[in-house]
């Protein structure tokens, strides 16, 4: 699947065509399964403590409950995002891949995902696109 860029002139959006949005709900659903599977364990033991399965479902509910918050308050899924609310695109190299992000005014970010081997003419486009519209690339 290939990612694509526009711009939208008539509403001033970037348009990014991909499936961020549908794979982090997914995830996130998973972890509010996690958090509910964590609950019940913990009442069906009556919260007793002293039992290690419930030590480990407490912490691995505090963490999924944690990336939750973190995921609402930091993360955004929007496959059209306004030109005017983004402030930067950057590049990180994790792990020895690449990373794109393009960090937004609100605090929040948009991770874009390629897909495949060759991509570098999307991300030039894309480059260009932000370029156009006075966005800085890092």
């Amino acid at each position: 699947m290939k990612n694509k860029f526009g711009l939208n002139d008539s509403q001033d959006t970037l348009i990014i065509n991909d499936n961020y949005g549908r794979n982090i709900f997914l995830g996130n659903l998973l972890l509010i399964i996690k958090v509910v599977v964590a609950i019940l364990i913990l009442t069906k033991s009556n919260f007793n403590l002293n039992e290690l399965i419930s030590q480990i479902y407490i912490i691995i509910g505090s963490i999924c409950l944690i990336a939750l918050i973190w995921f609402q308050l930091k993360r955004t899924t929007d496959s059209t995002i306004p030109i005017h609310l983004i402030h930067k695109f950057k590049t990180r190299n994790i792990v020895g891949g690449k990373r794109y992000t393009l960090k937004l005014k609100n605090g929040k970010s948009r991770d874009l995902v390629f897909y495949g081997d060759d991509y570098t003419k999307e991300l030039d486009s894309l480059k260009e696109l932000l370029t156009k519209c006075n966005i800085p690339v890092y």
